[in-house]
């Protein structure tokens, strides 16, 4: 090729990238535009979603109890330091973490790195490491300007009574992950959910969550090359706090529910165990208060509990242990979701059945012998023989006798009765009368840890066998499980909140409300209400009346001159309380406590179950906690105030004194001031002491009588001079 050809052939190369370059400027600049435009906006602009102010949660006067405050915090933002090397980001929270702790606020690098650790692989948005602090340390931080460390003014949850009522206002934490946000999303978007933003996690802060929980701000920003916030461009959805929620719940009785129940099983725990029986751990009990008018919770105390305020920025593990791995479970609302055996609470409910079923007459005389051995049993041993507590001998009883002063032996005989003439009563008429108060299926109450419990049948025994034949190895039905059924032993689990129900149900004539805990929902800003929940029937049942009005008799003597009249002695006689004791039997344990009845006895408007676990008999423990309640209930005390943001005030127990007014314990053991037990060397010296002490006291308060001096006699005059 000639040198003019290679000139020429350069010449339509250089044209033709000439071309092509123009071309794609056109392109860019006329068909690309409106394209590039966006994504260049898109460099420059946020849309930033915030989180509103949560609903707040009020008691039925109005009292806030769960409610809400601004607060200076400072936050860390993993993705402000996932850009520096490990060495640059312990720099940076060491030097944070001085001024933080110069500001006052005791926070460790060593937390600050376990948060951004576990905010990076959980997506999170920045998460709370301070609360409340100075504007002095605010203005510091904002001034420093670390990268990931923020001072900024949140919205933050406070529970102003602190540990009351918390199993039921439950507690708040944070959404873990995106697929946990997603989760919850697909169920309702209204409100989508991001990592890291509030949610409830238990009790009324879960099961009201969406209504609690507001409507986030989305703003569209302009940032510039630091991603700082330059202006707003647009509102994209203006944030509204939720919605409050109004409880049926009194909060100063609620508080003294609780007090009541610590107090019981303190006073338990101190209390010698019958011969043989095992120690009073009384570490765990439950009370529910009903209305008995309209099945609204006036409370439900379960102890022990928790403070929900202090897992607002997460848990700690020891934080993590005490509410999960402790064998007390403060987490678990016994109130509830608690099950248990009712022991001789549930003896009206066989009585019931019996006398329905055309088993027995209410006036059919039994002879209480303390023991009663099974007619179907024909072997000799031991386990054919049922007995009264302690084996003791009531005679003659009819129904109302036999639920006054609860003869075991008057509802073992009618249980094996009932089971060995099935022709004639049916398979399960204690069964069937205990699912008609509602045993044996969930409550309907607001709260997410409702529980069904427990009603054996024959039917179910066969299918627990063949699910889980080592737990279950039996699968008939025999004789022996009716005689346990009829006392409330055996596989029958309840929970307080069903017993209390049941009894209302009593005195009500057959009308079982649904349990109620929240009254309304209103609007967080207008305060109109948006929705009412209304007191619901659940069973209106024909009780027969004969059968009926002799159960009633027998819970009102029972408090009069039965198992529980000393609780109740003194009682306001027109007021008067229908009640029953019970003591479940538990396997390695000391016996449970119980208590159920209601009040006035003419015309009930209060409904009470009490349950404290190894506290001993239910006449000595839960009824005393159950008649202090009524007293509450009736003006017969007075409430003992709670102030909100305020510790509880320390229980301090009366001492129990000999007859010499010497300070023992429950097995009548000398102590010191400490609780210490004396040895007889100490008890000698204690008595010489005080003995010396009574003598000093006795010497200190006779008075001393006045000795008189005798007169002086006056000096003799002068002789008189005589002169001669």
């Amino acid at each position: 090729m000639t040198l003019d050809r290679r000139f020429s052939a350069l010449g339509w190369l250089a044209a033709l990238l000439f071309f092509v370059l123009i071309g794609r400027l056109w392109f860019l600049q006329v068909i690309s535009s409106p394209e590039l435009t966006e994504v260049a906006a898109g460099n420059r602009t946020r849309e930033v979603v915030s989180e509103s102010p949560r609903g707040q949660i009020f008691d039925t006067n109005g009292t806030v109890i769960a409610g809400r405050r601004e607060s200076l915090v400072v936050t860390l933002d993993w993705s402000g330091l996932r850009h520096l090397s490990e060495e640059e980001r312990l720099e940076v929270l060491g030097d944070a973490g001085h001024e933080m702790n110069l500001g006052g606020e005791k926070v460790k690098v060593d937390r600050l790195e376990s948060v951004f650790e576990r905010a990076s692989t959980r997506s999170l948005q920045p998460v709370i490491v301070a609360e409340d602090v100075s504007a002095a340390l605010w203005v510091t931080l904002q001034e420093r300007g670390f990268p990931g460390i923020k001072a900024e003014r949140r919205t933050l949850r406070v529970y102003p009574y602190i540990e009351v009522a918390s199993h039921l206002i439950g507690y708040v934490g944070s959404v873990q992950d995106q697929a946990e946000a997603d989760d919850l999303n697909e169920i309702d978007d209204a409100k989508p959910y991001r990592p890291g933003d509030e949610i409830g996690r238990s009790g009324i802060e879960a099961e009201f969550d969406r209504v609690l929980r507001g409507t986030p701000e989305r703003l569209l920003v302009e940032v510039n090359a630091s991603n700082e916030v330059v202006r707003t461009i647009e509102v994209l959805q203006p944030g509204e706090p939720g919605s409050d929620v109004h409880l049926t719940v009194d909060i100063q009785l609620q508080a003294a529910a609780e007090r009541v129940v610590q107090t019981e099983l303190m006073e338990a725990q101190r209390r010698a165990p019958c011969e043989d029986c095992p120690v009073h751990e009384a570490n765990a009990g439950a009370m529910v208060v009903l209305d008995a008018t309209d099945g609204s919770l006036v409370a439900a105390a379960s102890y022990p509990g928790f403070a929900p305020g202090e897992f607002l920025f997460g848990m700690t593990q020891d934080q993590a242990d005490y509410l999960f791995q402790n064998a007390d479970q403060p987490f678990v609302n016994r109130a509830i979701s608690g099950l248990y055996a009712p022991g001789s609470t549930f003896k009206p409910f066989t009585a019931y059945a019996g006398v329905t079923a055309g088993a027995r007459a209410v006036d059919y005389v039994w002879l209480d012998e303390g023991q009663y051995r099974l007619t179907s049993c024909e072997e000799a041993a031991s386990r054919c023989v049922f007995r009264n507590a302690g084996s003791q001998i009531l005679g003659e009883v009819d129904l109302v006798g036999a639920i006054s002063r609860s003869s075991d032996t008057y509802f073992y005989s009618l249980g094996e009765e009932l089971w060995l003439n099935v022709d004639g009563f049916g398979v399960t008429p204690i069964q069937d009368t205990a699912e008609l108060f509602g045993f044996g299926a969930s409550s309907g109450v607001s709260i997410p840890s409702d529980r069904a419990g427990r009603v054996p049948t024959p039917e179910r025994r066969r299918a627990d066998h063949r699910n889980n034949p080592d737990a279950y190895p039996n699968e008939g039905w025999f004789a022996g499980d009716n005689v346990n059924l009829a006392i409330g032993q055996g596989d029958l689990l309840v929970t307080p909140l069903q017993l209390t129900n049941a009894y209302a149900m009593i005195g009500n004539d057959g009308v079982r409300y649904e349990p109620r805990v929240v009254k309304s929902i209103t609007n967080g800003v207008s305060g109109r209400v948006a929705q009412s929940f209304d007191p619901l029937v659940s069973v209106a049942a024909q009780f027969d009346p004969v059968a009926m009005n002799s159960i009633k008799e027998g819970l009102a003597r029972a408090t009069t001159e039965g198992t529980a009249r000393t609780a109740f002695e003194g009682f306001n006689s027109s007021v008067g309380v229908a009640g029953k004791t019970g003591t479940a039997q538990v396997a390695g344990k000391a016996d449970f406590a119980l208590f159920a009845g209601y009040a006035p006895v003419a015309s009930p408007k209060y409904a009470i179950s009490v349950i404290l676990e190894q506290s001993g008999f239910g006449g000595q423990a839960a009824a005393p906690a159950a008649r202090t309640m009524f007293d509450y209930l009736f003006g017969e005390i007075d409430v003992p105030l709670r102030a909100p943001f305020t510790d509880p005030e320390p229980i301090v127990l009366e001492p129990l004194l000999d007859e010499q007014g010497n300070e023992v314990n429950g097995y009548g053991e000398r102590i010191d001031a400490d609780g210490n037990i004396l040895t007889p060397e100490q008890i000698v010296a204690a008595d010489a002491l005080r003995a010396a002490e009574e003598l000093a006291a006795i010497a200190a308060a006779t008075p001393v009588p006045t000795v008189l001096a005798p007169p002086v006699p006056a000096p003799a005059p002068p002789p008189t001079e005589v002169t001669p």
